[in-house]
């Protein structure tokens, strides 16, 4: 097109002609002033929207990166000070994000009167928990009327955690729908026999319990479950993505200020209605929740080590030997937050919060008040006697006071006993090997030693056979025919007296 020409259109069309004219008056097609207008006419926007984003657009860069919503981009840019509107901030992600639709199938949508239908379902996300990368599954229900939303997040989806999960979302919600739907998790069904669900036994009898009825999708149907199954998205991109959690504690009480102030607090796309205030009205029609929780733990009968400590997913925890006796076992129920120790009388004797990642010794001191009321080596002599006779010994000293902490000194013991069996220089060896791996306990030294110096054997030391400690060159001497006539049995006589047969 000649500039003149096009000069010509945009002073024509900014003088207040239609498009259809300005083409009639200068004989061109209307689709070429349409062309020209859109990309040569000078913008009417005002500038100083766009210049609101100045200041943050390297912000704004990150976040969309990080893979943030839009509302969420907003909330954040809100606490640093921006004042720009809602609608130039998500034109602008829409621009660096790009148009990208996929193609779905067609579904039919429908809604569920208050009180009538739940939604479960799973899923697993990497986040940072203490800078470190870890696999967490949220569990998720919604109330399919009001959009009520709870997450709750834990280490596996196994049965026990599902039932606690289940209970801690029924305390939120203050009751139960008639029917909870589920797509097909092993813990919920067993399978299908002639279309008919084979629902988990243990599931089945914790349904009953709170009086509701599960409902299974069928296969390949997520949009069945559609309501519990968006929110996941929202979940990752809103309040997960680019956060570092403290610890898993830090995760549970944010996930639980995140559902009060924001999800359940923003109005739905969908109902145009405020989760919370949608489920208070709704809250009044739930099923009643029964006075004493279903019991959700797994119960184990599990032997106590000779250090008063037992293994559980990876760590290990004190028993109190007080309440032992001569026995080594002690029942435990295990949670999906903790750990709690029974005795006999199936009473809980110590109880243990689970840490944030396994492979630890969780010690309580007040559980060996037993031992400690026999004489106590002082303090440090154990660790003195220890660098006296391994000089060299001091990473291995160190690595054993991080890895055992209050049981170190009793390493030490046994470490020292090792040495007057197998001698200083198969322990430094042995010692060698093991940090390398990062083994500073005595139990791996033990090991160790057996292996590669089998022909040592530890000294037994016997006890003496009768109580004035005589010994065998004291006993008078004497033969079997001398024997013989104190036997009650003769000789050529088996146990039943009859003759013996030669």
């Amino acid at each position: 097109m000649i500039p003149e020409t096009t000069q010509q259109i945009i002073q024509l069309y900014q003088s207040g002609m239609a498009k259809r004219a300005i083409a009639r008056k200068l004989a061109i097609n209307v689709k070429t002033v349409r062309r020209i207008l859109r990309h040569d006419l000078p913008s009417d926007k005002p500038q100083v929207k766009a210049g609101k984003l100045t200041a943050y657009q390297e912000i704004i860069k990150s976040k969309v990166k990080q893979g943030l919503t839009g509302n969420r981009i907003l909330r954040e840019l809100r606490e640093v000070g921006y004042d720009g509107g809602r609608t130039i901030l998500l034109d602008y992600i829409r621009k660096l994000r790009g148009n990208s639709q996929v193609a779905r199938r067609w579904f039919c949508r429908f809604e569920t009167p208050p009180a009538q239908e739940a939604q479960v379902d799973w899923s697993p996300y990497r986040v940072l928990i203490a800078s470190k990368e870890v696999r967490v599954h949220c569990f998720s229900m919604i109330l399919a009327n009001s959009r009520y939303l709870f997450i709750q997040f834990h280490r596996n989806e196994k049965l026990p955690t599902l039932l606690s999960a289940h209970v801690a979302a029924f305390d939120f919600f203050g009751g139960v729908t008639r029917r909870i739907v589920y797509d097909n998790m092993t813990t919920v069904t067993l399978g299908r026999k002639r279309r008919k669900v084979i629902w988990h036994p243990e599931f089945n009898r914790f349904a009953k319990y709170y009086a509701f009825e599960p409902y299974a999708c069928r296969p390949r149907d997520p949009n069945r479950k559609g309501k519990v199954e968006n929110p996941f998205f929202y979940v990752e991109n809103d309040f997960l993505q680019g956060t570092n959690f403290d610890s898993w504690d830090h995760l549970d009480h944010s996930a639980s200020l995140w559902l009060s102030k924001i999800a359940n607090r923003r109005r739905h796309g969908t109902t145009q209605l405020i989760p919370e205030e949608a489920w208070m009205a709704e809250r009044e029609l739930l099923t009643g929740l029964p006075q004493t929780p279903f019991p959700f733990w797994s119960q184990e009968a599990r032997r106590v080590g000779e250090d008063g400590l037992i293994r559980v997913d990876g760590t290990r925890y004190s028993v109190p030997l007080y309440s032992m006796g001569s026995r080594r076992s002690v029942t435990l129920r295990i949670y999906p937050r903790r750990v709690e120790i029974l005795n006999r009388q199936g009473q809980v004797i110590a109880t243990h919060k689970k840490p944030d990642f396994p492979g630890k010794v969780i010690i309580n001191h007040e559980h060996y008040q037993a031992i400690r009321r026999r004489p106590q080596v002082k303090p440090g002599e154990y660790e003195a006697r220890f660098l006296a006779r391994f000089e060299h010994a001091e990473e291995f000293l160190d690595g054993l006071k991080e890895r055992m902490k209050g049981l170190s000194s009793m390493h030490l013991a046994e470490l020292l006993k090792l040495a007057q069996i197998y001698g200083d220089e198969p322990i430094s060896q042995a010692m060698l090997h093991a940090g390398n791996y990062g083994n500073f306990n005595a139990y791996a030294i033990n090991r160790i030693l057996r292996q590669r110096f089998p022909l040592i054997l530890p000294q037994q030391h016997e006890e003496p056979l009768c109580l004035n400690q005589s010994y065998l060159e004291d006993v008078q001497t004497g033969s079997f025919e001398d024997y013989r006539q104190y036997s009650s049995t003769p000789a050529n006589e088996d146990e039943d007296g009859k003759e013996a047969q030669s």
